[in-house]
């Protein structure tokens, strides 16, 4: 049977738990609205009209495609890279032998 300060302590773990996920989930979905915004501008929130402006602008437009491009490269080489000296350096500590 669990103590009562256990059972508060998991559920004010939940609800921290719940908020973080609420603190990083709000922003982005409030991103995902705004992307469908018909507007030029940032305005208030809600959007008034809904479009898919910028997402045409995004599949036409040549700069948007050459920054997608250095992103997709540089992200693949730092995964690349991490994951090798990740994977070296799990290796060293499981196999060196280190005075302490």
């Amino acid at each position: 049977m669990k103590r009562l300060g256990d059972a508060i302590g998991v559920g004010v773990y939940a609800g921290l738990l719940g908020l973080a996920g609420l603190f990083i989930a709000i922003p982005i979905l409030v991103a995902i609205i705004l992307s469908f915004d018909a507007r030029s501008f940032i305005g208030p929130f809600p959007p008034t009209e809904f479009s898919l402006r910028w997402y045409e602008e995004f599949l036409t437009d040549r700069t948007y495609h050459q920054g997608l491009r250095t992103s997709l490269i540089v992200s693949g080489i730092a995964t690349v890279v991490s994951t090798i000296t990740g994977t070296l350096a799990a290796i060293a500590l499981d196999r060196g032998q280190f005075r302490g």
